[in-house]
C-alpha cells in the first residue's frame, strides 16, 4: 500500500485579497503594511535550503519589502514582511508559500496573516479559506467586527463559513 498524498493547498486564493482589500479600504479598514506566514520548521537540509531560497528571493524584492524570520513561543516560525505596498505583501507571501510547497513542506504551512488597523485576515492553508480575527485582549475577540468583515468581503474571496474554524492566533510576532 502506498502513502496517501496530502492535497496541496490552493495558494492562488491568496490573490483574492487584492480586490477584497480595496473593499475594506473603502470602508475605513486600512492595511498596516505588515503580514506574516507561519510554519513548523523541519530539521533537514532540504528545509534549510528552502529557507535560504526564500531569503534570497525576498532580498530580490528590493527596499520596498523588509523581512525578518522569527520563532514564536509555541515553536512555530514566521517570516514577517513589511511594505507600504499591500500588493507586495500578497505576492511575497504567495512566493514563500510556493517555495515551501514545491520543496514538499505543504503539511508544515499553518497560516498567513495580513494585519489591518483593527483586525487580521487569516489564510488557513488546510482549508484554502480566509477568516477575520479581531482580538480585543489576550482572551477575547470582537465577534461583531469579525462578522462585519466577513459580510463585506464574502463575495470577493473564499471565507470560512464554519466559525468554529476561525482559530485565534495569539501572540503573533507583529
Amino acid at each position: 500500500m502506498g502513502r496517501t498524498r496530502v492535497k496541496k493547498p490552493d495558494i492562488d486564493g491568496l490573490f483574492s485579497l487584492s480586490t477584497a482589500y480595496l473593499t475594506l479600504n473603502d470602508n475605513g479598514f486600512n492595511p498596516t503594511g505588515v503580514a506574516g506566514i507561519c510554519f513548523k520548521r523541519v530539521d533537514s537540509k532540504t528545509f534549510a535550503d528552502a529557507m535560504r531560497d526564500i531569503s534570497s528571493l525576498l532580498d530580490l524584492s528590493g527596499p520596498d519589502v523588509t523581512y525578518s524570520r522569527i520563532k514564536d513561543e509555541y515553536g512555530y516560525e514566521w517570516f514577517v514582511l513589511k511594505s507600504d505596498n499591500f500588493e507586495n505583501l500578497i505576492v511575497n507571501i504567495h512566493m514563500i508559500s510556493e517555495v515551501l510547497i514545491d520543496k514538499g513542506f505543504e503539511e508544515r504551512l499553518l497560516s498567513s496573516v495580513f494585519a489591518f488597523n483593527r483586525f487580521y485576515l487569516v489564510y488557513n492553508y488546510k482549508s484554502g479559506k480566509f477568516y477575520p480575527f479581531a482580538p480585543l485582549s489576550e482572551d477575547t475577540r470582537d465577534n461583531k467586527l469579525e462578522f462585519k468583515i466577513k459580510s463585506m468581503i464574502k463575495k470577493e474571496m473564499r471565507i470560512e463559513e464554519d466559525i468554529t474554524k476561525w482559530y485565534p492566533i495569539r501572540k503573533m510576532p507583529f
